[in-house]
């Protein structure tokens, strides 16, 4: 807030317009934030810069949206067995997600390798020659 330079004020958002006015090929939406009480007086009307925070979690474990496969039973990704080399399907629970990554709350722990494979990718299959798609690492944000 530029009227109080160097101070973090902390509130909820209580309305956000509908409608978006767009300025370089970037869409803004206003909104109304109620502040949480402060030692500092303020006035209405004054705007400001914010940082919304839309969800967060701790030890949330993540993987790539590319490497979930949707099926009639629930959510699969192929994991990589660090014994034998080869891919093995395991159903995952789902939490929050946007077009990069997914939070998954059981299934996969931290380490775990997984691999993009195609819709039509064999279970088992083993890994003597590079797949369809990258692999990567489960991680955990903390």
């Amino acid at each position: 807030m530029d009227a109080v330079p160097g101070k973090v004020f902390t509130g909820t958002i209580a309305f956000i317009s509908p409608y978006g006015t767009e300025e370089a090929n970037v869409v803004k939406f206003a909104l109304t934030i109620e502040l949480d009480p402060t030692d500092v007086e303020l006035r209405g009307g004054l705007s400001a810069t914010a940082d919304i925070s839309v969800y967060s979690a701790k030890n949330a474990l993540l993987v790539p949206v590319s490497v979930i496969v949707a099926t009639p039973s629930g959510y699969m990704v192929a994991v990589i067995n660090e014994v034998t080399g080869q891919l093995e399907y395991r159903q995952v629970t789902l939490g929050k997600q946007n077009f990069q990554f997914a939070e998954v709350l059981s299934g996969l722990k931290e380490g775990d390798k997984v691999q993009v494979v195609n819709q039509k990718g064999a279970v088992n299959a083993p890994l003597t020659q590079p797949r369809t798609g990258t692999s990567g690492t489960v991680r955990m944000l903390r």
